[in-house]
């Protein structure tokens, strides 16, 4: 698209402003220097800054020169220049009897996809000196952009951009490299992808050095290479190896350890067997040590510490006669979560609906417990918060704080 020459009415617009200096119209601005002015805005009293985003020389302010063009000034011919993909213009405003004068520069905002360019708009006003810039007179003599001038005019050996020059691949001639041998596993699929992972277990360079074991028992190692003619490190290495001890009797064993124990079993039988994985030790660590009767009390123990808050909750504020009709209305409340079908009569209230609530909540959690007579057991629960209610608060803050560790 051609750039049209610069208008004269736009100097003529723009050299009010500027002689004698004042504050200039933000619609006639470059979109540079707007950006400036915004995001680092001049001082008030720099009148300089506020007219060109370039700085001038202090013995010679912009400012100062300006003032002086309005005691009688000329324009210049104007000229034009290219910076990349932006175009500037530039003239003169000297003395009429010639002398130093003021460049001002102007550039030009193009069209861009969806808005309408402002087309020529002021840049800034500087000193005149000497640029390296290519300045015609004719905008329309001016080079096209860098990338419009390159000779994209395909020659006769790329005309066909399906075809390749005839010794482009001869550089690809050369010897081809040896490979190192491929080793071949005749596994299952699911094998397959283990015993590839597992052989990048360890470092290549790494010696198989055969883990710690108790004296009789054939090593996990051992009993895994005899067998295997690629002496594979087996999955089981990240896992089992420690030194194998003996279940203690009656001590129950992580499930999914056993369905680990299991795989590692099957997966065996497809790659050599391990004869010492019968030995290999499946004790629970830490939490998983506790039964289900340590389980069962923990459980128990919340229970009481949430019905031991509820009922405080309940109770808060209460005295003497008070408490005690708190505490008939507590048991009422209690027999109706225990027995739905009792017909018992509530007092309707915001605490009342509250307690209810949670009662039925921690019912539903007695219940998990599977104890013979869980009504029956829930219920005496129920009764022992009012009596535990007369302990001195220091043992009540105590045992809060056994269950808490517990």
């Amino acid at each position: 698209m051609s750039v049209p020459p610069l208008p004269p009415h736009t100097v003529a617009r723009l050299l009010p402003h500027l002689l004698p200096p004042a504050p200039l119209p933000q619609d006639i601005l470059s979109k540079t220097f707007l950006q400036r002015l915004a995001y680092l805005p001049p001082p008030p009293d720099d009148l300089d800054a506020h007219l060109s985003p370039f700085p001038s020389t202090p013995s010679q302010p912009v400012s100062s020169r300006l003032r002086e063009l309005t005691r009688g000034h000329q324009w210049g011919k104007t000229e034009y220049t290219r910076e990349g993909p932006d175009i500037y213009a530039r003239l003169v405003v000297e003395k009429e009897h010639g002398g130093d004068g003021v460049e001002v520069w102007f550039e030009h905002e193009p069209d861009a996809p969806g808005t309408l360019g402002r087309g020529w708009v002021y840049q800034s006003a500087r000193i005149p000196s000497v640029t390296d810039h290519a300045w015609v007179s004719d905008i329309s003599s001016l080079p096209p952009p860098l990338s419009e001038s390159l000779d994209t005019t395909p020659t006769e050996a790329t005309d066909d951009p399906t075809t390749a020059p005839s010794d482009y691949w001869a550089g690809f001639d050369d010897d081809e490299p040896t490979e190192g041998p491929h080793v071949a596993f005749d596994l299952p699929d699911g094998q397959a992808e283990d015993a590839y992972w597992a052989q990048y277990s360890r470092p290549a360079t790494a010696p198989m050095t055969p883990g710690p074991r108790t004296p009789g028992t054939p090593g996990l190692y051992q009993a895994h290479s005899e067998p295997n003619p690629h002496n594979l490190p087996h999955p089981a290495q990240a896992y089992f190896g420690q030194p194998p001890q003996a279940k203690a009797a009656g001590e129950e064993v992580d499930e999914r350890a056993v369905k680990l124990a299991e795989s590692l079993i099957g997966l065996a039988a497809h790659n050599g067997g391990l004869t010492g994985i019968s030995s290999l030790s499946l004790e629970p660590k830490g939490i998983w040590k506790e039964t289900g009767e340590d389980v069962k009390a923990r459980v128990k123990g919340k229970v009481g510490s949430c019905l031991n808050n509820l009922w405080k909750e309940f109770t808060a504020g209460a005295e003497g006669e008070d408490k005690e009709e708190k505490a008939m209305e507590w048991l009422r409340i209690a027999r109706s979560v225990c027995d739905p079908a009792s017909p018992v009569a509530l007092t309707s209230g915001t605490g009342t609906d509250r307690a209810v609530a949670k009662l039925e909540v921690l019912k539903d959690m007695y219940e998990v417990l599977n104890e013979e007579e869980e009504a029956q057991g829930f219920w005496r629960m129920l009764e022992g918060v009012i009596r535990r209610s007369e302990v001195v608060e220091e043992d009540d803050e105590l045992t809060r704080q056994q269950m808490y560790y517990e």
